[in-house]
């Protein structure tokens, strides 16, 4: 694991964590939460409390000019102060692509706040830039070719993909055009991080699109920017139900469907966590502490990724992922026991089905470039990085 994102509304309660993370010679990555700020959803009590709010959604007229220049400046004071040794850029969702008017003023935004942490003596800080925009502009051979031009030069550490709509349940063809288009950003020399992709990042590090994930603690595997850009709800919105990972599958599954799928000898022979760091009771520990063994799983997979030459990665990504976890679908059919989970299990074999198919053929022709890996914050001195070998994956708080 690279570090730790934390988010800006929250750092108060979380410094012991925050300091924990430091300790660790982690990264302790703020999200400002500016994307969210500028949408009708994204604009909580909360969040409007935090120093560069304010009294409705921002505008692109409260960004410019010297009302930028003070949010830039109250928020790097807010890194240094907080201790956070890296923070995302406050950047926008372009609704339009390379013709946003939101575009200009992020990368302005972007500038000024590097120089604002290095006036501070914060010169390590990394800046990692979230680029959000759809499908349909990503996969835009195009726009991608502007946008590249348009980072070029900006001095970020990385590129921060929330690509909407991708995650856990893309197709397969959605998922190979992304590969393709991340490749296409390669030019770019800087490392790619995907956000929210859930068990589709770990093929994106496989195939060298990306060079770290974002993961939320077994929730969050799909950038969705339609929940933002709603009205806002009048009630609580209801907690997402709780999931269990069951990696010999590829995916989750509710507690309580797992609870009931693990219920025979011969399924948790077969589909239990045999990790005996993670889980010492098998399906016991699986389900009654869902999220530690799912982080613990995850990181062991992003670690074997990692232990794998770049060129070799794709092979063994299939090979020991996702072609194990696609033929042991047959078995947990015969096992699932009531009509809704079979249909559940169902739509996920034939996702991984096709992922299986695809992604096979794409390995007949090796990638021929790979996203760089974010540079861990012991090796990280301004310029004079060195880029590891392993793959890196950020979890979210």
């Amino acid at each position: 694991m690279s570090g730790v994102v934390f988010d800006a509304e929250h750092v108060g309660r979380q410094e012991e964590l925050r300091a924990e993370v430091s300790h660790r010679n982690l990264e302790a990555l703020l999200d400002p939460r500016l994307m969210e700020l500028a949408t009708l959803s994204g604009f909580t009590e909360r969040r409007r409390a935090l120093p560069w709010g304010g009294d409705r959604p921002h505008l692109l007229s409260d960004l410019a000019g010297r009302r930028g220049q003070t949010i830039v400046e109250v928020l790097a004071d807010f890194v240094v102060a907080n201790g956070s040794t890296a923070v995302l850029a406050p950047t926008h969702f372009l609704a339009e692509g390379i013709r946003d008017p939101w575009l200009a003023l992020d990368l302005d935004l972007t500038r000024r706040l590097r120089d604002r942490l290095d006036l501070r003596g914060a010169t390590d800080v990394a800046i990692y830039y979230p680029l959000a925009m759809s499908t349909k502009l990503f996969f835009d051979s195009a726009q991608r070719h502007m946008l590249t031009s348009a980072l070029r030069g900006l001095g970020i550490d990385g590129l921060w993909l929330r690509i909407h709509p991708f995650g856990a349940d893309s197709g397969h063809l959605t998922l190979r055009r992304y590969i393709a288009a991340c490749r296409d950003m390669h030019n770019l020399s800087v490392p790619l991080i995907a956000e929210r992709t859930g068990n589709v990042g770990l093929a994106l590090l496989g195939f060298g699109a990306v060079g770290g994930i974002e993961s939320g603690v077994s929730s969050g595997d799909k950038f969705g920017f339609g929940r933002l850009s709603r009205k806002p709800l009048q009630q609580k919105p209801f907690a997402p139900p709780p999931r269990v990972y069951v990696p010999a599958l590829g995916g989750f599954l509710p507690r309580q469907d797992a609870s009931e799928f693990l219920k025979s000898r011969t399924a948790r022979a077969s589909f239990a966590c045999r990790n005996t760091a993670c889980c010492r009771r098998g399906a016991d520990d699986m389900l009654a502490n869902a999220r530690r063994h799912f982080v613990f799983t995850r990181l062991e997979e992003v670690r074997l990724l990692g232990s794998v030459p770049a060129t070799d990665r794709a092979e063994h990504y299939l090979n020991s992922l996702l072609r194990p976890a696609s033929d042991k679908f047959g078995k947990a059919l015969q096992l699932a026991d009531h009509s809704s989970l079979k249909e559940k299990l169902e739509r996920q074999r034939l996702r991984l089905d096709d992922w299986r198919h695809t992604l096979g053929e794409m390995a007949r022709i090796p990638g021929s470039t790979f996203s760089p890996v974010p540079f861990r914050r012991v090796r990280r001195q301004r310029g004079q990085g060195v880029v590891s070998t392993s793959g890196g994956e950020i979890s979210h708080v």
